[in-house]
Parts: structure tokens; sequence; C-alpha cells
């Protein structure tokens, strides 16, 4: 069962390897910097600015539009890259890494079997459920690319764009219809990068979750195991262990060996406890400046996506209003179930027996109770703690800026 869940876990994450290199490229070579699909996106993109600049329907041609078009554009891309390799990239590769850590701790001779297969279909079950969110996502995007393309066949009506500054100016059909296909191509890939990094979020919260509740279980069944072996020891002494000292020292003698091997267990829990400890701290690490990006910058812009959906485009509007509420939603999620787990933790060590235990095994588990009152949670030193509840303060901001705008607009 071991070399099975190794095996398991291993491939689990080759696909995620095979995977990321496939859209970022090997993370030795010059590909990091520039990966291959970034660069084909930096590529379409300046072949649509020259055939909007270009003036091929217009028939306006003016080199130095186009040269300062193109300047223009290698600079965006040049930061674009930037920040996407930092986000995007970064938290794949940490992704990975917390992999290995999860390998290692399957790979211990002291785990269950059952905690080890619990794992394992946590894992599964929960990477294709991300899969299936991240497809669903992508048809609600599609739809809505294409949706505006049926009704303007329908109406003939040509003039309709789907981005803010449509890539070729044309009242014809044909215009119309590459102008839709390159806006569609453009947003997917958009949503594509931007999707990536929150799938990586939802991996963070299934693991967080399956590990806590493994050492949950685990630590409640070794409870109930030591409360079975007191129970045992009292019957086996029985009414004369009052009266008979040397009977009192049998029965003492006889305790020690039996929670001997209980207390060797809970040392090795406080091993995997230090191992998830470690985990958590590292998420935590990798996802400040994440964190710290996705919760300020699109605060702003969710606010301006609802203006823009109501009184420019409904379409362009409502996808970036749902880009931004994705992103802003997965890691306040992850902040509420880190927080949600660590309490968890906490309640079942204080449910543990350990009155029953010996006066050594009694300060290791203080000690052990002193590590798990330590909060885990994401705590930015300048937004604040994140969880559900900074989710809805971002969201009753984001109603009163536009309850403000709109009636100012009145007014």
């Amino acid at each position: 069962m071991n070399e099975l869940a190794s095996t398991k876990l291993q491939a689990f994450q080759i696909r995620h390897i095979n995977f990321g290199q496939k859209i970022f490229g090997d993370e030795n070579s010059i590909e990091n910097k520039f990966p291959p699909r970034l660069i084909a996106l930096v590529t379409f993109l300046m072949l649509v600015e020259i055939t909007h600049f270009n003036g091929i329907y217009q028939k306006q041609t003016k080199f130095l539009e186009i040269l300062i078009s193109l300047v223009i554009y290698l600079v965006i891309i040049q930061l674009f890259a930037q920040f996407f390799n930092r986000i995007v990239r970064h938290d794949h590769i940490q992704f990975l890494e917390i992999h290995n850590l999860l390998i290692k701790f399957t790979k211990k001779e002291e785990t269950n079997q059952n905690s080890r297969r619990k794992l394992i279909s946590t894992l599964d079950l929960g990477e294709w459920s991300v899969r299936l969110f991240v497809i669903l996502l992508f048809i609600v995007f599609n739809i809505l690319t294409v949706t505006p393309i049926v009704i303007s066949i329908i109406d003939q009506n040509y003039e309709l764009s789907v981005l803010m500054v449509p890539f070729i100016e044309s009242k014809s059909l044909f215009g119309y219809v590459l102008n839709i296909t390159l806006a569609g191509i453009s947003l997917n890939i958009f949503c594509a990068m931007i999707l990536l990094a929150d799938t990586v979020k939802l991996f963070y919260i299934i693991q967080t979750k399956a590990m806590v509740d493994i050492f949950i279980y685990k630590l409640t069944n070794l409870g109930a195991k030591l409360n079975v072996l007191i129970e045992e020891i009292g019957n086996e002494a029985g009414p004369s262990n009052q009266e008979n000292r040397n009977q009192n020292k049998f029965v003492e003698n006889l305790k020690e060996r039996r929670l001997e091997k209980t207390e060797i267990q809970l040392i090795d829990l406080m091993k995997e406890y230090k191992f998830y400890d470690d985990y958590i701290e590292t998420i935590l690490s990798f996802l400040e400046f994440t964190t710290f990006v996705a919760l300020s910058v699109n605060s702003i812009g969710i606010g301006l996506s609802i203006l823009y959906s109501i009184f420019v485009n409904f379409i362009m509007g409502f996808s970036a209003f749902l880009i931004l509420f994705s992103q802003i939603l997965t890691p306040c999620i992850l902040g509420t179930i880190v927080t949600h787990q660590n309490e968890k933790l906490l309640k079942a060590v204080c449910e543990f027996p350990w009155y029953n235990m010996s006066v050594k095994s009694q300060k290791i588990y203080l000690q052990f109770l002193h590590q798990c009152q330590t909060a885990a949670e994401i705590n930015l030193k300048i937004i604040g703690v994140v969880n559900m509840e900074l989710f809805t303060h971002i969201m009753n901001g984001s109603y009163s800026y536009l309850n403000f705008v709109m009636n100012f607009m009145k007014g």
C-alpha cells in the first residue's frame, strides 16, 4: 500500500509538472522569462495592433503610428511578462514543491493506511473538481463572447464591440465577425492565465482541509485507545489494589508499560503536526504578495467593471466582473479554511485525555497544546486578516462606491 500511495501521488505531481512545462516552459531555460505561449500572445497582439493602425479597412497608412504602437506594445508586454511570471509561475512552482512535502508525508512508516488512502482520494477528487470548475468558467466566458455574434447577425447590426476598443473598425459582416473572433481569443487567453493562478490556490484549500481532517482523525483514535487502556488496567487491578501495596506497584508498572506505546504515538503525531505547521507557514509566505495584489487591485477594479457593464458594454463588463470576483473570493476562502481548520485542530487537542498520561508525557502534551494555540491565518500588514468577513467588506465597499456614482450622475 505504501508503494501504491507513493506512485499515485507521484503521478499526480507529474501531471502538474508536465502541464506547467507546457504552459510556462522549462524552469532552467531562457523560457523562464519569456514562455512560448506568452511570446505567441505578444506576436498576436502586435499583429492585431498593426492591422488596426495600418488602416487596411480605413485606407489610412501611417508608418509613424505603427512604429509608436510597436514601441508601446513592447514596453507594456515587457512589464506584463515580468508581472505574469512573478505571480502565476511563482505560485505553480511552489505548488509543486509543496507536493514533494506531501509525498514525503505519505512515505512515513507511522502514517496510517486509512489516512493515506483518504489523503489520496481527497487529492484526486479535488483535482477533478478544480478542473471541472475551470472548464465551467471557460464555457461561461465563451458563451459571453459568442452570444453577440449571433444577436448581431440576426439583427444585422455589426457595430457592437466586445472589448473597450475594437480591434478592427468595420461595419461589414466579415470585419465584425473577425473582430469578435480576435476578441474572444484574447479574452480566453487572459482568462486562462488568471484562472491558472486561482487553480493553484484552490488546490491549497483542498490540501489544507484534507491534512487537518486526517490529523484530527488520528488524534481522536489515539485518545480513544488511551481511555480503553486505562479502563483495562483498572479492571485487571481489581478492588485489592488499594489494600495490597505490591499489587499497586504491579499495576503502576503495567500502566507505564502499556502507556509507553501510546505516548510514542503522541510524539509521532507531534512530528506530523510540525509538518502541517511548516506547510501552512510555507503557503502563507508564498501567497503574501499575490494575495495583496489580488485584493488591493481587484477590489478597485470590481466597482469599475460594474459601471462599465451598466453604461458601456454589459458583455465585457460582466466578464471582467467574474474574473475579479474569483480573484477576490479565492484567497478569502483559503484564509477562512485555514482559520477554521486550526480551530478544529485546537479543539481536538484540548479534548485529548492528557490526564491519563505520565508526568513526562503531560509536559510534551502541554508543548503540543502551546503550538496549536498559535494562530494560523493569512494576515497582511496593510489589509489585515484575509477571510470571508474581509470579502463582505470589499463587496459592501464596491456597492457603496457604485451607489455613490449612480447618485452623483443622477444629481
